[in-house]
């Protein structure tokens, strides 16, 4: 954690020449660019390779399937794992979401 005292004075830059107005840049769709470059043929190939590659043990070709085919996985926080004062915040968050629903 950082020392208090090094933080006083420092915070978010307000000059409008060092703030990215456009935020982060938009993730490039791979997936239709892909449907436009290869054709029915290019994309069973490519796909047989990942398959390939994830059959020999590439990790990251595993990965890579599994996500575009079942969708990426949720991670959720294991409550063995979690300290007291996680559990609390998470029990607080918890009461406070499903209070409002009723």
């Amino acid at each position: 954690m950082p020392n208090a005292e090094n933080l006083i004075g420092k915070g978010f830059d307000k000059q409008p020449g060092n703030i990215n107005m456009n935020g982060r840049p938009k993730k490039i769709p791979l997936d239709s660019i892909l449907v436009d470059i290869l054709d029915e043929k290019g994309l069973i190939s490519l796909l047989k390779s990942i398959h390939k590659a994830a059959l020999k043990g590439n990790i990251r070709a595993a990965e890579l399937l599994l996500d575009r085919f079942y969708g990426k996985s949720i991670q959720t926080p294991i409550p063995e794992r979690l300290t007291e004062e996680q559990l609390s915040q998470l029990y607080l968050y918890l009461k406070r979401k499903y209070s409002n629903e009723k």
